[in-house]
């Protein structure tokens, strides 16, 4: 029988190889409809597509599973229970990255061939491993205040109202890192002018947009169509090359008038609410779990319940905010053109897929309610 070490030098053996083979199997079927076809457009937005839909889908489940794996590992070697979580994140976090540079050569390559470019690996390594980051720094954060508060010699409810304090400042921080993040992993940067920020600037205003900061960057090599919002008090819009180039000026106004859609209906602030539920969700199971000693496997499959029953929650909001960002979009009269847009950028035009959903339901979508 598999003692725990060897259990988990199995595991990570057995995910990469997992991870790497999915990523051949959609990268290599790209590459095919590039040389066969001769479509390269279309191989890169399918590409595209497979690395959000099912790639990063499938190094989040690894994830999860090695930051169990790790826990039960830490738990059967270390006597400090309080922080066997905290190592576990650790452990998950650096076996995750692992498995996503290996996994990510077979992308870089498949890139490399349809583009007829040279993407540096070490630099698509990065900025996957720094979006991983985005992703465990939260966790981490927490699964080590939490403990370290509740070993203080303070009473229960001094330590309760300390871990309150201490959750309001970190998403605080949290949020205010966020297009930070944001511009490492894209590789952004802040503009002030130029035909993107004249057009930009003038929705915004338009539409009574008063803070707000734009940012720009290059996909050329990944080809990237895509445009988002975030913040609280002031909104930071982030829009790609390849979306700019690829559509004609009513489609570009329309796709800003979908962001500014979100922001009209408060989503860029709902989802700062969203997070800190997510947070605060997280600590509460972890600090009632230290509380009540519950170091079993029991603790570790309700952390992994809540993490992918807030993940469901998360896809279902985030396709209700599409929804209605769209509906903004036909209510001031650009609805054709936003979806003569999607199927510029989706995979397979009218019946192709979007990051955000497919092209026909979106269609629909807007339809009824004309």
């Amino acid at each position: 029988m598999l003692g725990m070490e060897e259990l988990l030098i199995v595991s990570f053996l057995f995910l990469t190889a997992v991870n790497c083979f999915v990523t051949y199997l959609g990268s290599s079927s790209c590459i095919k409809r590039a040389s066969k076809h001769k479509d390269y457009v279309g191989a890169i937005k399918k590409l595209r597509i497979y690395d959000n839909y099912i790639f990063t889908t499938l190094l989040m489940i690894t994830s999860v599973i090695y930051v169990a794996l790790s826990y039960f590992y830490f738990k059967s070697t270390l006597k400090v229970s309080d922080y066997f979580i905290t190592f576990a994140t650790i452990g998950g976090f650096v076996l995750t990255s692992f498995t996503t540079f290996f996994s990510r050569l077979c992308y870089c390559y498949a890139c490399n061939f349809i583009l007829k470019t040279k993407l540096n690996e070490f630099d698509c390594f990065m900025v996957n491993t720094i979006s991983l980051a985005k992703v465990f720094y939260p966790i981490f954060v927490v699964s080590f205040v939490v403990p370290t508060i509740y070993v203080l010699p303070y009473s229960m409810q001094t330590r309760e109202i300390l871990i309150g304090v201490f959750l309001g400042v970190f998403v605080l921080f949290y949020i205010a890192t966020t297009t930070l993040f944001n511009m490492l992993t894209l590789g952004a940067r802040r503009i002030k002018k130029g035909k993107i920020f004249d057009v930009v600037s003038a929705l915004f205003k338009e539409h009574h947009i008063k803070k707000y900061r734009i940012y720009y960057w290059d996909s050329s090599k990944s080809n990237d169509s895509n445009a988002m919002v975030m913040g609280f008090s002031r909104v930071n819009f982030f829009i790609s090359s390849s979306l700019v180039q690829s559509l004609d000026d009513k489609e570009l106004e329309a796709v800003i008038l979908h962001e500014i859609g979100h922001i009209k209906h408060n989503h860029t602030k709902s989802n700062v609410i969203h997070q800190t539920i997510y947070l605060s969700a997280i600590a509460a199971v972890l600090y009632y779990a230290i509380i009540s000693d519950a170091t079993n496997i029991g603790f570790m499959l309700i952390l992994i319940l809540v993490f992918l029953l807030l993940m469901g929650l998360s896809v279902n909001v985030s396709k209700k905010q599409e929804d209605e960002a769209d509906l903004y979009v036909a209510k001031h009269g650009l609805g054709d053109s936003l979806i003569s847009a999607l199927r510029k950028i989706s995979v397979d035009g009218d019946e192709g897929d979007t990051i955000h959903g497919s092209v026909e339901d979106r269609h629909e979508n807007i339809k009824s309610k004309k």
